[in-house]
């Protein structure tokens, strides 16, 4: 594959509640990424001001959504962009639950956790607690609700608060096993919580361990690094992404490439080239940051508001746009297919070897 020079990309995010991913008001965060030039930027955002008779000129997703002439602009604009753009749309609920396994399992796992995402077990986990929340499981909720608490208090000790709900529930259903495993490991668990906040390097995991916008980023970032040699990001400004910038350093003339491989035989990018550090800025001065904000808020709207004119319009152009959606698939949980069935036959082994102090990984290739 041939790629090509140096991109800008603008990024920008719509429906950011930080570390509460349980909002009700706003179940869903767009991430948004446009891979334009300046000049275009600017064009685009000079010809929608003059064709619409936008009166300001700061261009507004969350305002442009609201009256006839700003859709117009909006679809107009996301005719413009559409081969230009990435998007990543996360289900909050389900990426709290995935944050449960990261949190939950991986510190226990992590020794030889290649094993378990090969299967997809950490999708089972994630798809499982979120089925359970779903159906007025008042315990699952609970329980998500004190391991929020917990993250965000980074303070190992309110895992009693999470284990506690065992005594609600029968060890032998899911969520039971989930959390015998937990009360099992609960040292490991404990000790992984308390190392991250006395990470001295670690300031994001720190004080945003369950936000989602860096981790949209990194993974928009990922795939452009596979299509341009070396990327300029610009962001509107973000606490997280500010934080995150030490993170993101690592990535700055990068030439060297890497790549995970799934079970399934697809691979994923680890490494992108970034020309310089993350740039985060004030939107009112970057066109393009304005752009990303309204393929964001207006993607955002149309999920939402599913019944109201131009939502469909726009729901259909994202269709035509590179995106990477964050959301339960139910064939992860469906026992009748032989993924999920494997999974689940894989919790019920780590939950009986816990209990019995026994170790985890071995043979467990060979169990799979």
């Amino acid at each position: 594959m041939v790629m090509k020079k140096t991109q800008r990309i603008y990024f920008d995010e719509a429906g950011f509640t930080g570390d509460n991913l349980l909002d009700p008001d706003q179940p869903y965060f767009v991430y948004a990424g446009v891979a334009i030039d300046e000049n275009y930027a600017e064009y685009i955002h000079s010809e929608s001001i003059s064709m619409f008779q936008i009166e300001s000129q700061e261009l507004k997703g969350s305002r442009l959504v609201r009256y006839g002439r700003g859709r117009k602009a909006i679809s107009w604009i996301l005719n413009e962009i559409k081969p230009h753009s990435h998007i990543v749309f996360v289900d909050k609920k389900y990426a709290l639950c995935g944050k449960l396994f990261e949190y939950i399992f991986e510190p226990v796992l992590k020794e030889r956790s290649r094993i378990f995402y090969a299967i997809n077990f950490h999708k089972f986990i994630a798809t499982s607690v979120y089925m359970h929340s779903k159906v007025d499981d008042c315990y699952t909720k609970n329980m998500l609700i004190d391991f929020t608490d917990m993250m965000k208090s980074m303070d190992p000790s309110k895992l009693d608060s999470v284990l506690s709900f065992l005594d609600h529930m029968d060890q032998s259903e899911l969520i039971g096993k989930i959390l015998t495993f937990a009360l099992c490991n609960r040292k490991l668990i404990e000790n992984e919580i308390e190392t991250m906040r006395k990470s001295d390097s670690e300031w994001l995991i720190k004080f945003w361990p369950l936000e989602l916008s860096v981790t949209a980023l990194h993974l928009l970032l990922t795939n452009w690094g596979e299509e341009f040699e070396s990327l300029e990001a610009y962001c509107d400004y973000s606490k997280p992404i500010s934080a995150a910038k030490g993170f993101f350093s690592v990535f700055i003339q990068r030439k060297d490439k890497a790549y995970i491989q799934f079970g399934d035989g697809r691979s994923s990018p680890l490494i992108y080239n970034l020309s310089g550090p993350i740039r985060t800025v004030d939107s009112k001065d970057f066109p393009g940051i304005q752009i990303a904000d309204i393929l964001s808020s207006s993607l955002l709207h149309a999920i939402t508001h599913k019944s109201e004119e131009f939502s469909e319009e726009w729901l259909c152009l994202a269709e035509g746009m590179t995106s990477y959606p964050i959301e339960p698939d139910l064939s992860c949980v469906d026992l009748d297919q032989e993924g999920a069935f494997v999974n689940s036959m894989v919790l019920i082994e780590l939950v009986e070897r816990s209990i019995k102090g026994q170790n985890l990984f071995e043979n467990m290739p060979d169990f799979i």
